[in-house]
């Protein structure tokens, strides 16, 4: 058995997991995947620093999923979608334990798989 742990390929991505997506609209923030699809694309929840983002209010979290960061943290209110190739770093450290902050990302799941 080794010392050190394995990295994580992005091809091993699940939902539940934070990634840093590196693409033109998150711009490698770190963001909760809440799905994966076929023809691997994944769909995920952003989360930032910002109180809007792209002229939209963004939803303050309670926690920080990040321990070591004190700043406040905000999630994007929808689900976007992207490809497995943009996600970058893998963090196992970031978790949402509140329960308030888990119920804002269930609704924010929901309202993503409405058809409109």
């Amino acid at each position: 058995m080794g010392l050190f742990k394995r990295k994580k390929s992005k091809e091993e991505a699940r939902a539940g997991e934070f990634w840093s997506v590196n693409n033109k609209r998150t711009a490698g923030h770190p963001a909760q995947i809440t799905k994966r699809t076929k023809n691997n694309k994944v769909e995920y929840i952003a989360t930032t620093h910002s109180k809007k983002t792209f002229n939209r209010s963004n939803i303050k979290l309670i926690e920080n999923p990040d321990k070591q960061d004190v700043r406040p943290a905000y999630v994007l209110p929808r689900v976007q979608k992207g490809k497995i190739k943009d996600l970058g770093k893998n963090h196992p450290e970031m978790k949402i334990k509140n329960p308030t902050d888990k119920a804002v990302v269930r609704h924010i799941k929901k309202q993503g798989r409405k058809k409109k």
